[in-house]
């Protein structure tokens, strides 16, 4: 290793490597929540003058953060009004084997994720997998990974 490189470094880019550091040990070892932990750590970078709030804020203004924030909302109300569960309870009814099941679950995960973005779809599943699951009287484990298979299938 050349150790030259090492020492040309300026007192920003240690002191980057120290917050960036202590995000990922905060992150690991404390029970901060990790917005907590990344805004801190985001936010000592600014007040140092590493960061401006335009690079700070700059992926906030990518097409696709905006879309899979305004999925989540939307998902979270329909969580919250109780229609999610509903509906997956229409959709996904009470099969009586393993594969039925899983090929109920897989067939709507597959079809919105070619028109949604993946990771909203995983979410918004996952709480009602859950309760669809206990009322089956299955583990979540058997359903979590054709979950995200499907998913992964329907966007491409």
């Amino acid at each position: 290793m050349d150790t030259s490189a090492v020492g040309s470094l300026g007192w920003d880019a240690w002191l980057t490597l120290a917050v960036v550091s202590g995000i990922f040990l905060s992150a690991v070892l404390t029970r901060l929540s990790t917005d907590v932990v990344f805004w801190g750590g985001t936010g000592l970078l600014m007040i140092c003058g590493i960061l401006d709030t335009k690079a700070a804020l700059a992926g906030f203004s990518s097409p696709g953060v905006i879309t899979v924030g305004v999925l989540y909302i939307i998902v979270s109300g329909l969580q919250e009004t109780g229609a999610l569960l509903w509906i997956y309870t229409r959709v996904m009814g009470h099969p009586a084997t393993l594969r039925r099941a899983q090929s109920r679950l897989m067939f709507p995960v597959f079809i919105l994720s070619g028109f949604l973005n993946n990771t909203p779809v995983v979410a918004m599943f996952i709480p009602v997998l859950m309760q669809w699951v206990r009322r089956l009287g299955r583990s979540a484990s058997q359903f979590l990974i054709p979950l995200s298979y499907a998913s992964i299938l329907g966007g491409m």
